[in-house]
């Protein structure tokens, strides 16, 4: 599984790796026409079986985020908007959701 984005906070783990062994503590993912099922349902499962912390879910057709956070063994939604982005659990990250999602002038 490659997911879209994702990040590791402690990036020393990662010196000499060729291969991430360690849980990321936040996955991103993009959905796309072919991929919005996997990503909604199998990816999702996925994620929470690995003990995935934070998983966000970015659709670029609703210009929507919809960020979940683990919660025991289930993931609980955190926000969804489709405005200014803020998360308690990742202080000083803001960022404005139709920036993000908007077409690129061709």
């Amino acid at each position: 599984v490659q997911p879209d984005i994702l990040f590791i906070a402690d990036t020393k783990q990662l010196a000499d790796a060729k291969f991430i062994e360690i849980p990321p503590e936040l996955i991103v993912e993009v959905l796309s026409p072919s991929s919005r099922r996997k990503d909604r349902i199998r990816k999702l499962d996925l994620y929470l079986r690995h003990g995935i912390l934070h998983y966000w879910i970015v659709d670029p057709e609703e210009g929507t985020i919809e960020a979940y956070r683990l919660q025991d063994t289930l993931y609980s939604l955190v926000q969804t908007t489709d405005q200014e982005f803020t998360h308690p659990d990742f202080p000083g990250l803001s960022f404005n959701i139709a920036e993000v999602t908007a077409k690129p002038d061709c």
